[in-house]
């Protein structure tokens, strides 16, 4: 009753691994600015205070285009929201201003894309939806009839007209993941008077409960393990949260795809060695998830409760050897088992596994570009998360090596792991190479990050962090972006000398 497809996986596709690929820059335009000071007591403002913005940004003389689409308050009585500029009926694909007020309904802060111009509609729309549906498989060699989803959901996501914001053409915003035949997450941009492909890119993301106990690739008992029973049978499946978390294994290849099945053995005591990456696997996404409601009051990645599937033994797909990665696909997490001489399974890290998490924690919350700075940040986020949830030490994935001393990435010194750790050094890669090389300028502010933790401790650290990636971050967000989120929300959790203190952590690796 458990069994379920899984495809084979194409590692190029999955931009939110834990690596980097073995083989210009345009900054973002967002900044942040504090306006005049002004109040917020009804929705109608917002406006306003856009239109009282500094005269040298664009925002305020286009303020009227604005229109409120996320409003959120929080703990503090702050409240955030999200404008994005509309013209004849459409919204910008990216573009977008954040305006923060706290309780009294003071503005705090604003940022986004603040130079954004007017925005305009510049050509005619000449095709329907299901042509640009039709137009964008096409581009990716597919058919709309041959893809598919284990849970049976619609491969096309979304699709919608917008406005390019850099073009100022309608486009449709397509957004097609699918498993079969092979797993994939496609952002794809159409025209839409002519057609022509704008964009594409790939960015791969009742029984009984009881607990039981098994043994991980360190060796060592993992206790409590949570599972279902199920007709005499012990199954990697936990109903003990809103989202249910279950761990799959690989089991053959058939065609185009893989099958699997949720672990599950004749006793609650998972001792075999066959066992062992699901057993890490499975108590580590646990704790994960348990991190994230403890200290952030947030359930699931999504904040919504959403379930969560890991699926472990996941072999290369190009040789069916053993495959050295693990990622997050947009909707599932896959461990390869590593080479098994010098490598554990990718399970057996629980920093890898919050790494993996925190990619879905930010595509539902700041959804940074996955390319460039934003990307880079997207990658910097889930390394600090990592850190968060396993900061014995400032390593990320140094359980997953047989040899002592080994990891992916240092926080503490990222150069070690051919990181630059301050602007000076920063990689001007293309954005064929790592997507504009996320995984090797995530070192900036990773030493960031350790600047930060060794300068307020991990508890307000985590704290500020969290925030500034649920509140203030928004898609296109660069390092500098980011530093002033992080500012602004030590300033609104702790006050002005922690505010300071972070300032001089980014000003320590060259971002002001």
């Amino acid at each position: 009753m458990f069994k379920r497809n899984l495809a084979i996986l194409t590692i190029a596709g999955l931009s939110c691994g834990i690596l980097a690929p073995t083989a210009s820059y345009a900054d973002s335009q967002t900044k942040e600015e504090l306006p005049q000071a002004y109040n917020v007591k009804a929705d109608q403002d917002l406006n306003e205070v856009l239109k009282n913005m500094p005269d040298d940004y664009k925002v305020k003389d286009n303020a009227d285009q604005y229109q409120l689409v996320k409003k959120e308050k929080d703990d503090l009585g702050f409240t955030h929201y999200t404008l994005k500029p509309k013209a004849e009926g459409y919204f910008a694909e990216a573009a977008e201003v954040k305006i923060h007020t706290d309780k009294t309904g003071k503005v705090v802060f604003v940022n986004g894309d603040l130079d954004q111009g007017k925005l305009e509609v510049k050509n005619e729309t000449k095709i329907n939806q299901n042509k640009a549906i039709e137009l964008a498989f096409k581009s990716i060699e597919k058919s709309r009839d041959e893809v598919k989803n284990l849970s049976g959901k619609d491969a096309v996501q979304d699709a919608k007209i917008v406005v390019d914001e850099k073009t100022n053409r309608a486009v449709y915003a397509l957004d097609l993941a699918y498993t079969l035949p092979e797993a994939a997450h496609w952002i794809i941009k159409v025209d839409a008077e002519n057609g022509n492909i704008i964009e594409k890119q790939n960015v791969l993301e009742e029984a009984s409960q009881v607990t039981g106990s098994g043994i991980g690739s360190d060796g060592q008992v993992k206790s409590p393990l949570k599972m279902t029973e199920d007709n005499g049978k012990y199954v990697l499946l936990d109903t003990t949260h809103k989202g249910k978390i279950g761990t799959m294994g690989f089991e053959s290849f058939q065609g185009d795809s893989i099958i699997g099945t949720l672990v599950s053995n004749i006793k609650s005591f998972f001792d075999q060695d066959k066992f062992k990456a699901a057993v890490d696997a499975h108590y580590f996404t646990d704790q994960v998830y348990q991190y994230y409601k403890d200290v952030h009051n947030r359930e699931s990645y999504d904040g919504q409760g959403s379930d969560i599937n890991s699926y472990v033994n996941v072999p290369d797909p190009d040789t069916g050897g053993n495959w050295s990665n693990a990622a997050w696909t947009g909707a599932e997490m896959i461990y390869g088992d590593g080479d098994q001489v010098t490598e554990n399974s990718f399970t057996a890290a629980n920093d890898v596994i919050a790494h993996e998490i925190t990619h879905g924690v930010t595509s539902s919350s700041a959804d940074l570009v996955y390319k460039y700075q934003p990307g880079a940040l997207n990658e910097s986020f889930s390394d600090v998360f990592g850190y968060f949830v396993d900061s014995d030490d400032w390593t990320m994935g140094e359980d997953l090596y047989k040899t002592p001393n080994t990891a992916i990435r240092d926080l503490k010194d990222p150069k070690k792991y051919d990181q630059p750790d301050n602007m000076k050094d920063y990689k001007n890669y293309s954005i064929k190479y790592d997507n504009g090389g996320v995984h090797i300028n995530s070192g900036i502010p990773n030493k960031a990050a350790y600047n930060t933790i060794t300068k307020l401790g991990k508890e307000k650290s985590e704290q500020i962090y969290y925030r500034a990636l649920t509140k203030y971050l928004t898609r296109q967000s660069n390092f500098s972006d980011a530093s002033r989120a992080l500012i602004q929300s030590a300033k609104d959790l702790y006050g002005q000398k922690d505010a300071d203190a972070v300032k001089a952590a980014w000003n320590e690796v060259g971002v002001k």
